[in-house]
Order: structure tokens, then sequence, then C-alpha cells
């Protein structure tokens, strides 16, 4: 190789870094002003505590929407929960846990809406959730369902008796 063409090449490696060191801060840049700053998620100024404990004590009509039902059932409910011992108050209460479960039957909610409506994570409603199916709910069940009897009742079999067998005098 003659010494021009070496020379030339030179020239064109130093080029190449003087450019690298303009674009490769330039790219940083950009990068960093297309990102847009990190915004809290839950930004309400009442805690799920403070919301439950509102709807409760705000408008009955409000208590109905949001967990169908009126605030004194709902109160008697995490009273009767929390002295059977089927929840238990830990950093979230009885009542934010119960409204949870309800908000989510009452309105086919996702974890998402709870997470928007309370103000908590994904995994605190899972774990609540989980719990009222897996403990609360067969709890109940078995304290106020009663199972079917295997009897007909006999208004029933009487009238079971009279289609079978034709009027009876």
């Amino acid at each position: 190789m003659d010494m021009s063409n070496r020379d030339h090449l030179r020239r064109r490696e130093d080029d190449d870094d003087d450019l690298f060191l303009l674009i490769l801060p330039s790219l940083h840049l950009l990068g960093y002003l297309g990102r847009s700053k990190k915004k809290l998620r839950h930004t309400s100024t009442l805690t799920g505590e403070e919301k439950v404990r509102e709807l409760l004590e705000g408008h009955i009509k409000n208590c109905r929407v949001s967990f169908r039902m009126e605030p004194y059932i709902f109160k008697s409910l995490a009273n009767y929960l929390r002295m059977e011992g089927l929840v238990k108050d830990t950093r979230i209460k009885v009542e934010e846990k119960l409204g949870f479960f309800l908000y989510m039957i009452s309105h086919n909610a996702t974890f998402e809406d709870l997470q928007v409506f309370f103000g908590h994570s994904n995994d605190t409603f899972h774990r609540v959730i989980k719990h009222f199916f897996d403990i609360v709910i067969p709890g109940l069940s078995m304290r106020f369902l009663k199972p079917p009897s295997n009897q007909v009742h006999p208004k029933i079999h009487g009238l079971l008796l009279i289609h079978q067998y034709g009027k009876t005098s």
C-alpha cells in the first residue's frame, strides 16, 4: 500500500472517531429526552382504608353502588368475619379487605380496577381475594348453607302422587 492511501485511511478513521464522539452523546440525550419521567400510579389523596371509610360513612347510595349492600350490613359482616377469625386485621383492616372482595365480585372488576380504586399492588389483591375464596367463602357456606335433604317435601310428594295416579278422593 502506498503512503497516500494509508494516510487517507488514517484520516478517515480519525473522522469516524470524531463522528462517534458527536453521535453517541447526541443519541444518548435523544433517548433520555424522549422518555417521560416516571409518574406515580397511585396518586389519590385517599388511601384504600380512607376510601372504604368514606363510602361507609358517606351517602348510603355510594355504598350500595360500590359494595352492593348498605353500610350497616357491610359493618356487621366485617365484624362477624373479624369475630369468627375468618379475616384478620393486618396492615390492611378487615373492612378494606372485605371492600376489595365485594367491589371485585359486584363489579366484575380486575386487579387493575382494584389498583385504581384502592391503590394497592396486584400481589396484595391476589392474596386477599385468594384468602376469601379459599377460607372465608367455605367457612361461611358451612355455617349458613344447609345441604339439601334427600326427602321430598310432603306437598311436592302429594302433587307427584296426584300426577302419577290421577285424582284421589
